[in-house]
């Protein structure tokens, strides 16, 4: 199960400062994009699901999320893939459209 905090920093230096304080090491900046693709329904809920590929460049990764009953958490499958754009088609042919896709920069 993964669960994640999302959290406003209003001063972004002083936390990287401390992280560093406290032995973090900021490596290579990532950019990703996230493509999602879900069966048409309206709410999602415990034992729902939605599919995303993440490509990194290189690094590609198919993934699947699953719902809990606690909100903010999933049980996630992943797996690499070697080619996106063909893993796009194959989600498309299964029909499940896409649901919405972020370009994301993690430093």
């Amino acid at each position: 199960m993964e669960v994640e905090l999302k959290v406003k920093v209003h001063d972004k230096e002083a936390l990287k400062s401390r992280l560093e304080s406290m032995g973090a090491k900021f490596e290579n900046t990532v950019k990703q994009e996230d493509s999602y693709f879900k069966p048409a329904r309206e709410n999602e809920g415990p034992g729902d699901w939605i599919i995303r590929i993440r490509d990194e460049g290189k690094a590609k990764k198919l993934t699947m999320k699953i719902f809990t009953e606690v909100r903010g958490a999933w049980i996630e499958h992943e797996t690499g893939i070697t080619d996106a754009a063909q893993m796009r088609k194959i989600i498309d042919a299964l029909g499940f459209p896409s649901a919405f896709t972020f370009h994301k920069t993690r430093t």
